[in-house]
């Protein structure tokens, strides 16, 4: 038996892996996930075996979550995430196995083809797996199933492939064989070829591919040799023919090709599928009936199941499959371009045409706008169909709000209120679904992660927990502190703040480094949570300017933030991130000035020796393999705030002063000293402090830090560490104040002569005093200078002429 069969030059290599989930019976209250290359998924089928069909092993190719349904099930639609394959199931007994695998061969589709556990030669029945290239969004799983089974019915030569089951998103299969069966058949071959999800030639096959329709029933005689040539077309036109009677066609003619005239004229493009239910009802409901037409019938003709299908089957025939539709944008006014929603990246108007057609003119009530001379639609450009029907005036990123926020405008104050106008919410919610919150009566299990938690960090394990907390429950409510986690590389830092990300959202937890802060782009602040990572020293300047920086980022005011980011014009969006800084360095690390008030400091005295490589695969098995992360996020949005207060400033612990007083430099340090010796005055300058350290002893190496022309820069920012701060001179545009001193330059009439010299410099006053007593204490200092210069002017002088002066005594 052949296993393997040949493709084509460029067929996919065997070695690739793919996700593949493995549920132990059809309850799925529990499941498995293995990355597999082909062959080893084939032999996994071959050598799985039970005696009943109902104790084999289930396999999907696909990735899901932690999401039970109501009775536990893992397996289920909204649990799935991605997809890394298709499946399709045929039982009609008449293909044989082998002229599948001869279809998929000739196709070059690369895929994994098995016997069912019914299967016989005489009455085949067999499933196809085809792997995609990489993991799509469950959405695109129909349509590569409809890719796959239109592909087989042409080369086939049959209508009837895969079941309707086969298009269910969450649909999963049996695999092996059974013991007790006589003559087993069981076969696994893999066929190498193209991933179908890359096969774009295929997609011809996609409309005659999709899920089959649902059978007639309609109770008229002889349906089915009406003539076709003698039927009305047109929407109103066919509805016209509804009913009982003479000149009436009866129900589900009628419905299913007013169903499809409707949609035919939209070309494609977008509709309001409850309008068109309105109209097919009213229909239904006006129309006349014959006395002996079934009360049943008539409930289904307008239940929203039969209607449904009916759409259902209209968009088949007519509505190109495209993964992209005018429902993915909205035109900002602000912006003039168009926002494609799922990516929340900017569109030119020309992009937006080129991908979806013109759109067709609609009446009030959806159905389409014909030209009253060739009975077509009235299109427009979508673009231009997109700034009319489907605009916002601005955008912006408001967590808790709704994806359209009406009557309303974001100011660099906050809200504006506007009647009319619209915004677009950048902001996408957690997919933590919110129901399984409600519903839930018992306490997950999160003993592994707070074990963790409380290994690392014992004594600030509750104020971590309130932060996290306040994350998940309240993203639009500022927390007015960072927190700074710290401690040893290995511990596990990214192990505890792992399951918040998911809490959160991963679109919404923003990593960036100290560097980036300080750059021209700040999208980042659109976060529920920021970590900056890896704080460490950035040298002299940046130390202090990322702490500068950080105010308005830790804390408000600001209440909003005007964002400038690449590919989107500037927009304002609030202050509502919280920051999260690691860091591996105590000292030489973040600044902290002792009177900060926005920063919890958190510090592990674990090493990384302390774990051992069996904990972390324990604790990481849990926390991905066993629902641990999405059991933290669901204790934590449900954890008691009561006693957070997010506005208060937090506490300071032992490892805030440590840092605080490791961020203190040495000539900090001296520069205190010296002050103090020089009397505290309530005024000084550079030039004074100059003067000073070189009569100072003991302050040799401040005397050269403060003479070298590097540090000119950082000494004003020492002065303000010291307690004093720059005061500009109010009568000077550059702030600057003028001190004058003399120096004897020359002699005239035999006698030394003295030159007023006005020096420009920079005044520092102590930053306690008000701005007032600070000017005071300015020009009193100037009066000092200078009066104390005029003494020794007059001192040097005297000395100069005594020197010189020949009828002295000394002569």
């Amino acid at each position: 038996m052949d296993n393997y069969h040949e493709a084509e030059p460029g067929a996919i290599q065997g070695d690739k892996k793919y996700h593949v989930t493995f549920f132990k019976n059809a309850a799925a209250k529990t499941l498995t996930t293995e990355q597999l290359t082909l062959e080893e998924l084939a032999e996994r089928v071959r050598n799985a075996s039970s005696r009943k069909k109902s104790k084999l092993p289930w396999l999907k190719m696909a990735r899901f979550g932690s999401m039970p349904s109501d009775k536990g099930c893992l397996r289920h639609d909204g649990n799935v995430i991605e997809v890394s394959g298709g499946e399709l199931d045929y039982d009609f007994e008449k293909i044989a196995f082998d002229a599948a695998v001869f279809a998929i061969t000739e196709l070059r589709i690369c895929a994994v083809l098995y016997t069912s556990a019914s299967h016989t030669p005489a009455t085949p029945r067999w499933r196809v797996l085809t792997p995609y290239s990489k993991m799509q969004p469950p959405a695109m799983r129909k349509q590569l199933v409809a890719r796959l089974n239109g592909a087989l019915k042409a080369k086939l030569g049959d209508a009837e492939i895969a079941r309707a089951e086969t298009f269910a998103l969450s649909q999963s299969y049996y695999f092996g064989w059974l013991s007790d069966s006589p003559k087993p058949d069981h076969r696994a071959v893999v066929v190498a070829g193209d991933f179908i999800d890359l096969r774009d030639d295929l997609q011809q096959y996609e409309a005659n591919g999709g899920p089959p329709a649902g059978k007639s029933d309609d109770t008229r005689p002889n349906n089915n040799n009406d003539s076709r040539q003698d039927r009305v077309h047109g929407f109103d036109a066919i509805l016209s023919e509804i009913g009982d009677g003479i000149g009436k066609r009866g129900f589900n003619d009628v419905l299913t090709r007013a169903a499809a005239s409707y949609v035919s004229l939209h070309r494609g493009n977008p509709f309001d599928r409850g309008k068109l239910k309105a109209l097919l009802r009213d229909a239904i409901n006006a129309a006349p009936k014959n006395p002996t037409r079934n009360v049943v019938d008539m409930t289904r003709y307008i239940s929203d199941k039969y209607l449904d299908d009916a759409i259902a089957s209209a968009e088949r025939k007519y509505v190109e499959v495209r993964s992209i539709t005018v429902d993915d944008f909205v035109s900002v006014m602000s912006a003039g371009d168009y926002l494609f929603i799922p990516t929340r990246e900017m569109w030119p108007g020309k992009s937006v045409n080129a991908c979806i057609p013109p759109m067709p003119l609609t009446k009030r009530d959806g159905s389409p706008l014909l030209d009253k001379k060739t009975k077509e639609p009235i299109l427009m450009a979508a673009s231009a169909w997109l700034d009319r029907n489907r605009r916002v005036e601005q955008l912006s990123w408001v967590p808790g709000f709704a994806e359209v926020i009406r009557d309303r405008l974001v100011c660099d104050g906050g809200w504006l209120d506007r009647v009319g106008a619209s915004i677009f919410n950048l902001y996408r919610p957690s997919a933590l679904d919110s129901s399984a919150l409600a519903s839930a009566n018992v306490i997950p299990d999160i003993r592994p992660w707070y074990d963790h938690l409380k290994a690392i960090y014992p004594d600030d394990a509750e104020h971590i927990l309130k932060f996290l907390a306040h994350r998940c429950q309240k993203p639009f409510d500022k927390i007015n502190h960072n927190l700074l986690l710290g401690g040893a590389q290995g511990i596990g830092k990214d192990s505890l703040l792992e399951p918040i990300r998911y809490a959160v959202g991963p679109w919404n937890f923003q990593e960036i480094s100290p560097t980036s802060m300080l750059g021209q782009f700040n999208g980042y602040l659109r976060a529920v949570v920021l970590r900056i990572s890896e704080a460490r020293d950035l040298g002299d300047v940046n130390r202090y300017q990322l702490y500068e920086h950080m105010k308005t980022i830790c804390a408000a005011p600001p209440p909003t933030h005007r964002i400038n980011e690449k590919n989107l014009r500037e927009h304002y969006i609030f202050n509502c991130c919280a920051v999260i800084t690691t860091t591996n360095h105590k000292t030489g690390g973040i600044y902290l000035p002792a009177d900060d008030r926005r920063t919890y400091v958190a510090w592990s005295h674990r090493t990384k020796d302390d774990f051992t490589e069996q904990y972390w695969i324990k604790l990481w098995d849990w926390l991905v393999e066993k629902g641990g992360i999405r059991n933290v996020a669901v204790f934590l949005r449900g954890f008691d705030l009561k006693n957070f207060n997010p506005k208060a400033p937090p506490p300071k612990t032992v490892a805030f002063h440590e840092i605080v007083a490791s961020g203190v430099p040495s000539e900090e340090i001296e520069l205190t000293d010296l002050i103090e010796r020089m009397g505290n005055p309530d005024a000084l300058t550079l030039a004074q402090l100059t003067e000073h350290v070189g009569k100072q002893a003991g302050l040799s190496e401040l005397e050269d830090w403060i003479n070298k022309r590097d540090n000119k820069k950082v000494l004003p920012h020492r002065l303000e560490m010291c307690g004093y701060a720059r005061t500009p001179n109010p009568d000077n545009k550059q702030g600057l104040w003028i001190i004058e001193s003399w120096m004897c330059g020359r002699w005239e009439n035999g006698k030394p002569v003295g030159e007023k010299i006005k020096q420009r410099q920079q005044v520092y006053a102590k930053a306690a005093l008000s701005y007032s007593d600070q000017i005071k204490a300015v020009r009193t200092m100037i009066k000092q200078i200078e009066s104390k210069a005029d003494g020794e002017r007059e001192a040097e002088m005297a000395a100069r002429a005594k020197a010189f002066d020949f009828n002295s005594p000394s002569f």
